[in-house]
């Protein structure tokens, strides 16, 4: 949070934040993030100590009935930052068979070569 300016903190969606999967700053503005770093920028004004550790860029959403999440980089984002990855998907219920809310639930997970 501290930028090269003396005495200067810059955090929340003003700036990039470091993004663990790309390993590297990237703008991800989330509320969480601008929350995390505003807090960590207070706690270190008088006695820097405490280091921000980065971000997945997790959100989730909740859309036309349906429950979206992500915790990010996406197979599109992976280029953006030269990463190679492979990617699966899956779909299958996200209860036992005898609950009696037994939707169908898709995951997609993206890993590095």
């Amino acid at each position: 949070m501290r930028t090269s300016g003396k005495n200067v903190f810059a955090a929340g969606d003003s700036c990039a934040i470091y993004f663990n999967p790309a390993k590297q700053h990237a703008y991800i503005p989330l509320a969480t993030n601008a929350v995390r770093m505003g807090t960590l920028a207070a706690i270190n004004l008088i006695d820097p100590k405490v280091r921000y550790m980065g971000t997945q860029g997790t959100s989730g959403l909740y859309m036309y009935g349906y429950n979206l999440a992500s915790t990010r980089i996406t197979e599109n984002g992976a280029s953006i930052f030269d990463l190679k990855v492979n990617s699966s998907k899956i779909s299958d219920k996200y209860r036992p068979e005898f609950m009696p809310a037994n939707e169908e639930a898709t995951l997609k997970v993206i890993c590095e070569e």
